[in-house]
């Protein structure tokens, strides 16, 4: 009984992740900002900067999908299902940090940047 009581603890397991931040020429950026927010029943986020090389590295996370998002100034990259499996190191393929117009022009919906504007400002009212 004693086994079967402590299984739950380790259901959910750890894992990790490994990726690189570059700016539009395709440059590593260094001390870039990193912020990871698990999507699931709890909430958990943790933040960390790349290194000089622009690569980051984070272990320990929990296994399940999370949003990843970089920025560094004006600049921002989002990755909305960065999914660390069991005990693997997640390689992840660069994010470019790009501005917030061109960001939003990448918008799903096809929503122009004027277009988000007016959206983000009826939401802020």
């Amino acid at each position: 009984a004693l086994v079967l009581a402590a299984a739950p603890v380790f259901a959910q397991g750890m894992g990790s992740v490994r990726g690189k931040i570059v700016d539009a020429e395709g440059k590593p950026v260094p001390e870039a900002d990193i912020v990871m927010e698990f999507v699931g029943d709890v909430q958990i986020s943790v933040t960390f900067k790349t290194n000089t090389r622009g690569e980051f590295v984070r272990s320990g996370l929990r296994t399940g999908t999370w949003r990843l998002q970089a920025s560094k100034g004006d600049l921002m990259a989002r990755n909305n299902s960065v999914v660390i499996p069991l005990s693997n190191m997640l390689q992840l393929e660069p994010l470019t940090l790009r501005s917030a117009s061109e960001l939003a022009s990448t918008a799903p919906a096809g929503m122009t940047a004027e277009e988000v504007d007016a959206r983000n400002k009826l939401m802020e009212a």
